[in-house]
């Protein structure tokens, strides 16, 4: 079995993706393409993990991969929230955030959904999706933003029921929050350049 995987992995990688027909992007899952551009054996050959390009980029990934499992470790909606912030940008309409479990239980929060909306028509569920967010805000860092600080806190109001949210105002312990978001914060900054 292992010998398959690694016989599939090797064909995602030696093919690479500059051909439309190659092994990767005949996939379903966008994480090939990935992975076959980021070492891109197909031009780069032996090489192409020297490259400071590639190093650099799976480093980043694997990183920022481990920080949102251990924050999610300790608050879920962290988790999500980060999950957010690095896959929406790459969401090109309503169904993208409909057919991501993680991506969708972020939306249904920021904007209220009802869980029994799942049970509706797929083509009704995107029409309410769009009719609350113009996907290609997605792409837009600020408004991006703005919606992963909004799903922040109505995350924290709506799964948090072991507490009063009132009282939480007023207890220390109700950091998370704040941590969370200057978690998010200082991750935004290092993709962004910043320090």
């Amino acid at each position: 079995e292992m010998d398959n995987a690694k016989a599939y992995m090797r064909k995602v990688l030696t093919e690479g993706v500059a051909d439309k027909s190659s092994f990767a992007n005949r996939l379903n899952d966008q994480r090939f393409v990935q992975f076959a551009t980021a070492f891109n054996f197909a031009a780069g050959g032996a090489d192409a993990t020297s490259r400071i390009a590639a190093t650099t980029d799976v480093v980043s990934r694997y990183v920022r991969q481990t920080m949102e499992d251990e924050a999610g470790s300790d608050n879920e909606g962290v988790k999500l929230a980060l999950y957010f912030q690095r896959e929406a940008p790459n969401i090109t309409s309503a169904y993208g955030l409909l057919g991501d479990a993680a991506l969708y239980k972020v939306v249904q929060t920021i904007f209220g959904f009802p869980e029994e909306m799942s049970n509706a028509d797929i083509e009704q569920q995107a029409k309410m999706v769009t009719d609350r967010l113009d996907v290609a805000d997605l792409k837009d860092p600020d408004k991006l933003a703005k919606l992963i600080n909004r799903f922040t806190v109505m995350y924290d109001v709506t799964e948090n029921t072991d507490s009063d949210p009132i009282l939480a105002l007023f207890d220390s312990s109700s950091a998370a929050s704040s941590n969370s978001l200057d978690l998010i914060m200082t991750l935004n900054n290092l993709k962004h350049g910043g320090s």
